[in-house]
């Protein structure tokens, strides 16, 4: 069994002391693969390496690291929020949906969607950050529905 672990660092990779408290948190809970969205402020922040772990590839946006004890797994960058990995015969989908607008969510959505079913009967697992509120309740403000996210980038993700 592998222990899979997905986190948005908030590009903080590069600060000495999240990247000991990330070691010490994937230490801990045994993970052996690492997703990350939002890694590094810049492409060639993703150089700074994890103690034990091997880069699998990524960019800015999705990047991925594997326990360096393990095999490296069959990576593809498909776009610049999304990458495909092979976990034997499990399908890992990282991604970091567009932050800042809707019907580019949407339509982010619907091309994983497609991907998705091209998978066929393969174990297939989507992680990353969605940047969407599944429902109105969730994407409070002070107690008021925020216009964050509305039917259009949420009717896809059902």
């Amino acid at each position: 069994m592998t222990i899979l672990a997905s986190i948005n660092l908030n590009k903080r990779i590069n600060s000495q002391t999240a990247r000991a408290r990330l070691s010490r948190w994937l230490e801990r809970n045994r993970v052996q693969v690492l997703l990350a969205q939002e890694p590094s402020r810049t492409q060639t922040g993703l150089g700074v390496g994890l103690v034990g772990w091997a880069p699998v590839g990524g960019n800015d946006k999705v990047f991925a690291w594997i326990d360096s004890r393990l095999e490296l797994p069959r990576y593809e960058l498909i776009e610049k929020f999304w990458q495909r990995i092979e976990l034997e015969y499990l399908v890992v989908h990282n991604v970091y949906l567009d932050a800042y607008h809707q019907r580019v969510r949407a339509a982010q959505l619907e091309q994983i969607q497609l991907a998705i079913m091209d998978e066929g009967d393969r174990p297939t697992v989507i992680v990353g950050d969605f940047n969407i509120a599944p429902h109105p309740v969730d994407g409070l403000i002070d107690g008021q529905i925020s216009g964050f996210n509305s039917e259009v980038d949420r009717e896809p993700l059902r």
